[in-house]
């Protein structure tokens, strides 16, 4: 894709969005119109081209779509220098001073060494040729000799005396620098204003040359850039470094000599893990700080620049941080001390629950026995010999001397209690793995008992005397629910009390007391809310004996009631029988009356 005509092909915007996709790097649209023919296509990818440069603060004033698509030369070319300054001057940064800026103050510390040439704009700085000259001049000394060249010859300093072109100043920045040549001659000497824009975009500051001199504007940048990258760095992690030394020498206070020996084993605990992992990530930091603070010192006095104000001080940080070590080596001490003397005279530590506590308590009394008690000792040797050599002859020797004694012997004392604490140790460790074996058999002996007490739960369930009906051979329910009965209190409750609560009595209730010297609480309650269910078992036992002997009472009293009704129901019958015989003998003796005497009628004879 070339450019012929820029008025007439920069219209339709491809080209444009082709040459800002190239030189910013970025998507200018995800969906344009890729071969517009209308004037309403045309518009829309420019106006795509104008929303780009908006968010990408391009300043355009007084440029639209329908200007480019009309091709107003005067506003295209504005629109070209819009983005020749934002990608070109706009880029170059130096000391923080960016775009026109910063390319003056690039080119005057390029200057710095020519006093005769002052450059104060893109102008009228530019009118005689020598700005140009002194520039080719600083990167290749042997193309031209600088001191033969007069401010008053314009022309002669711009072309060098020569007629070919090639030969001039801009052909020499072409054939040495392969800056390409934008500008004629005429275009600079003499005229009293140059056009300072062309003047700026003349590729001093270009990337892409192949032979650049080693202090271009790149190198420039590119010292702005490391000195502004130290200064950043710096100024973020000092401060963040100056608080956590100030917060932890706060946080590193000695325990209170009342602590107990439990909370100051936390606060070792603590204090190794925070040895272990916070602290060596603030020392790197604190090197790495060291590191940047030194680049930017350098880099600013290297170059000519005034040492930076460091803020906070690096001096205040190297201080804290002195500080934090000694508070460290202090707060240590205080903590191993509390720990050494009053380990054995705690009487609040908390009693071993299982092997497991056991195993880590002997494991860090053998650790204080055979590593800590060697290095205090040698220590408080190092300090006795010290005190009788180097205070030999003084009046404070003999009061330092008790001191040293009097420690030797409290340590020595503690020693000794801790030997014995170790030695009670190994037996509560040996106590609690005979109750891990003890615990282990009654977890077993549980899950038998379970699974007959469900066994149990089943067969004392269908012991159901409403079950029972009356047999038709015999009709004996009497019969039948004794058997239930008898069956019951021969069979199922012995083996309640065999399989279950008698084993719950032997295996497991007389396993309480080992619980207890072992501070088994949770096996404890385990076996409380299992003496429960095996009570709970009891109690259907004697519900369900009760309920049979209930049964059998009610039947044996049905059946009595049977008896005494059939015996009634026997002598109503008898008695019915001598009635109907009385009835009948009368009613007999009446129909003889009757025939007797027949006036009576059918309803006298009734009565």
């Amino acid at each position: 894709m070339e450019i012929d005509d820029l008025y007439e092909d920069l219209k339709d915007g491809l080209r444009l969005i082709a040459l800002l996709q190239i030189i910013s790097r970025q998507p200018i649209a995800a969906k344009y119109n890729r071969n517009p023919k209308m004037r309403i296509q045309k518009l829309e990818n420019l106006n795509l081209i104008f929303g780009f440069m908006a968010r990408n603060n391009m300043t355009i004033t007084n440029i639209g779509s329908s200007d480019i698509v009309d091709g107003n030369s005067k506003l295209v070319l504005g629109l070209m220098w819009t983005i020749i300054k934002s990608y070109q001057v706009g880029e170059i940064a130096v000391d923080g001073v960016s775009g026109k800026d910063g390319l003056l103050l690039w080119v005057k510390r390029s200057l710095t060494d020519y006093p005769t040439v002052d450059v104060t704009n893109f102008t009228s700085s530019w009118t005689n040729g020598i700005a140009f000259c002194a520039l080719i001049h600083k990167h290749y000394p042997t193309l031209l000799d600088f001191d033969s060249l007069s401010p008053n010859d314009a022309v002669e300093n711009v072309s060098l005396g020569n007629i070919q072109p090639s030969s001039c100043s801009f052909g020499l920045m072409e054939a040495k620098f392969g800056i390409p040549q934008l500008l004629n001659v005429a275009d600079v000497a003499g005229n009293p204003k140059p056009d300072d824009k062309s003047i700026m975009t003349y590729e001093f500051a270009s990337g892409v040359q192949k032979k650049k001199a080693i202090t271009t504007i790149c190198k420039a940048v590119a010292m702005a850039q490391r000195i502004s990258e130290c200064k950043t760095q710096y100024e973020t992690s000092a401060p963040t470094l100056l608080a956590w030394y100030a917060d932890k020498c706060q946080a590193w206070t000695a325990p209170d000599q009342t602590a107990s020996l439990k909370s100051v084993q936390a606060l070792l605990l603590q204090f190794n893990d925070y040895k272990r992992n916070e602290r060596p990530q603030y020392e790197a930091s604190f090197v790495e700080l060291e590191s940047v603070m030194g680049r930017w010192v350098a880099s600013c006095k290297n170059n000519h620049r005034d040492v930076p104000t460091l803020t906070p001080s690096f001096d205040s940080i190297a201080q804290l941080r002195k500080q934090l070590q000694e508070v460290e080596v202090q707060y240590e001490t205080a903590c191993r001390s509390h720990v050494n003397v009053d380990f054995p005279q705690d009487e609040s530590i908390q009693p071993c629950t299982n092997s497991a506590d056991a195993e880590q308590a002997l494991e860090g009394l053998r650790f204080f026995h055979e590593v800590e008690v060697g290095r205090y000792q040698q220590l408080l040797t190092r300090v006795h010999l010290a005190v009788e050599t180097k205070l030999a002859g003084q009046t404070t020797a003999a009061s330092a001397i008790a001191r040293v004694n009097a420690t030797q012997i409290a340590f020595t004392a503690t020693l000794e209690r801790m030997q014995g604490l170790q030695v009670r140790m190994k037996d509560t460790l040996e106590f609690q793995r005979h109750v891990d074996g003890v615990v282990k058999a009654m977890r077993l002996t549980t899950q038998t008992l379970k699974n007959d007490m469900e066994l149990l739960d089943e067969t004392i369930d269908a012991q159901n005397v409403h079950a029972i009906v009356l047999d038709d051979s015999t009709g004996d329910e009497e019969a039948a629910l004794v058997a239930m009965k008898a069956a019951f209190e021969a069979d199922v409750a012995p083996l309640v009390e065999s399989t279950v609560v008698s084993v719950f009595a032997a295996e497991l209730e007389s396993k309480r007391e080992t619980l207890e010297r072992a501070h088994r609480d949770t096996e404890l309650l385990a076996l409380d809310a299992f003496g429960r269910r095996v009570d709970v078992l009891k109690a259907k036992v004697d519900a369900k004996l009760a309920e049979l002997n209930q049964a059998v009472t009610d039947a044996q009293r049905r059946v009595s009631l049977s008896v005494e009704f059939a015996k009634v129901a026997t002598k109503m019958v008898e008695l019915a029988a001598g009635i109907s015989t009385q009835v009948l003998s009368s009613f007999t003796q009446n129909v003889d009356f009757c025939a007797d005497s027949p006036n009576l009628s059918s309803i006298d004879l009734l009565y």
